[in-house]
């Protein structure tokens, strides 16, 4: 989980998507293995004055992840209004 306060969800699905494609574009490796790997992220949002709780917004983010997850190596994100 990242938390990016005073972030708008423009400026957050910038930041995830740079955060895929450098994971995306990466060699991994580990004891003479190597591989290529992707990853899905889902984004969560709410407007400054939104009147939510935590438990609220993770699962707000979760929905996310998991739409990103079907496409996958995809950003999503949800917002709260």
């Amino acid at each position: 989980m990242v938390i990016l306060p005073q972030t708008d969800a423009k400026e957050a699905f910038k930041i995830a998507d740079r955060i895929r494609m450098i994971v995306q574009n990466h060699l991994f490796s580990y004891e003479n293995i190597t591989c290529k790997i992707t990853v899905s992220i889902g984004i969560a949002s709410t407007k400054k004055e939104a009147n939510i709780c935590t438990e609220q917004f993770i699962k707000i983010a979760d929905e996310a992840l998991y739409k990103a997850k079907e496409k996958k190596n995809f950003v999503v994100g949800k917002t709260w209004a």
